[in-house]
């Protein structure tokens, strides 16, 4: 009895080491592109924000909507390289 409870173990245990699939070249790929993607985004923002010459209320308003803008896509991407590496 102690041995078959210890071989269900050590296979539970086994199991998500098998089951461990690599990511395609493509989806390598994607991930990469949407980094880059995300880093131009945020050098653009970034430099639209420096050069406002609104009003300061304005210019807040434009950067929070940016940093929601931002997260959201990262989130995205984050979220796709997670369902590549489990598939």
């Amino acid at each position: 009895m102690k041995q078959l409870i210890f071989v269900l173990i050590v296979g539970l245990m086994i199991q998500p080491l098998i089951l461990h699939a690599e990511e395609t070249l493509e989806e390598k790929f994607e991930d990469k592109t949407n980094d880059l993607k995300r880093a131009s985004e945020l050098q653009k923002n970034r430099v639209e924000e420096a050069l406002c010459a609104e009003g300061d209320l304005a210019c807040l308003k434009e950067k929070a909507s940016n940093r929601l803008e931002e997260t959201g896509k990262a989130i995205g991407d984050k979220a796709s390289e997670i369902k590549n590496d489990i598939d």
